[in-house]
């Protein structure tokens, strides 16, 4: 039914004497604080929908599932970003839930952005390098929220993949080959999950008695920043004879740049990379890097969402993923 032409706006008290109830039950009933009997609640929300009740609050109307998900990525590039959003909405699908993706890269100002989404979705999922934890902050009271590869915050949902336990055995494994100038490439300050990368790269190399003089390349995880380091690895070539990289894309970015000035790897320079991308698998000498259970990190977070709005249930300590070393030529194996 269409909205009553009131003159005056819906409150809730509107919505209470609308269904016959009382606006503690009404309250109830929006919150899902207390349970209240099936029949209750439906004339409650018959009465939402009637009288097109928005929640001044939050700008969006209450009690009413609108049977969308919103997916917050900092881009639609990269193999990582990619997997999670295939994984994430084939599950949704599933679900019958529709799917918003939003790029902060891709606007002006992002924080507004996911703001403005948050009042027209049932649930979102933000990723790393999109928005501040107090965008977040702003939203968890009044949406559920899932967070993938930052810190968890109160009220939210995190996921990730394993981060440090792996990159302590890769770099164990790069040692055994031999090489003791270890540097680590990717900036560590603007991901959790690099953050965590690069702990494990300084625990292993501190565990050899080796440390970290030099400190990592502090880049951000692309292409071209991985042909932009490689001119300052050409200075320091004979101080360094490994490149620990945070992802596959600088890894192989560096990986053809330096073979274009006759650096060979692994001879000269051992290269490691951190997604098992395809082109990991196929490049000669092949990559020898770590695969993330990406996608099946989308469909765990859609899972959680679908239970968070379904059940309004509260939130779960953190969940890791398994990730598995790749071994392949770069490392120096045959």
């Amino acid at each position: 039914m269409s909205p009553d032409p009131v003159q005056s706006p819906v409150t809730v008290y509107t919505v209470a004497q609308r269904a016959g109830v009382s606006i503690a039950t009404v309250s109830r009933v929006l919150q899902g604080s207390v349970p209240v009997t099936p029949d209750t609640r439906q004339k409650v929300l018959d009465a939402v929908e009637d009288l097109g009740y928005v929640n001044l609050r939050t700008g969006r109307a209450v009690g009413l599932k609108l049977e969308t998900h919103a997916l917050v990525m900092p881009s639609l590039g990269g193999t990582y970003f990619t997997d999670l959003a295939i994984g994430f909405e084939s599950t949704a699908d599933e679900f019958g839930q529709s799917v918003s993706v939003l790029s902060t890269d891709a606007v002006e100002d992002p924080a507004s952005r996911v703001l403005d989404l948050a009042t027209k979705v049932d649930g979102m999922v933000i990723t790393t390098g999109t928005v501040g934890d107090d965008v977040i902050e702003q939203i968890s009271p009044k949406v559920p929220l899932v967070l993938v590869a930052r810190s968890q915050l109160e009220g939210c949902d995190a996921f990730t993949s394993e981060n440090m336990e792996p990159m302590v055995e890769l770099v164990r494994h790069v040692l055994g080959h031999g090489r003791t100038k270890l540097r680590f490439v990717g900036d560590h300050t603007r991901s959790r999950d690099v953050s965590r990368r690069y702990a494990g790269f300084l625990q292993a190399v501190s565990e050899a008695g080796l440390g970290d003089p030099h400190g990592p390349f502090q880049v951000w995880m692309n292409e071209e920043s991985g042909r932009s380091v490689a001119l300052d690895v050409l200075e320091q070539i004979g101080d360094i004879d490994a490149l620990v990289c945070a992802n596959d894309e600088l890894a192989l970015a560096l990986m053809q740049s330096l073979a274009q000035h006759g650096v060979r790897c692994p001879d000269d320079v051992v290269i490691t990379g951190w997604d098992d991308t395809m082109a990991s698998r196929y490049i000669v000498p092949g990559l020898t890097t770590v695969a993330q259970p990406t996608r099946e990190l989308g469909r765990a977070v859609s899972v959680r969402l679908h239970e968070r709005i379904a059940q309004r249930s509260p939130a779960q300590p953190m969940v890791s993923l398994p990730s598995t070393i790749r071994v392949r030529q770069s490392c120096g194996c045959l």
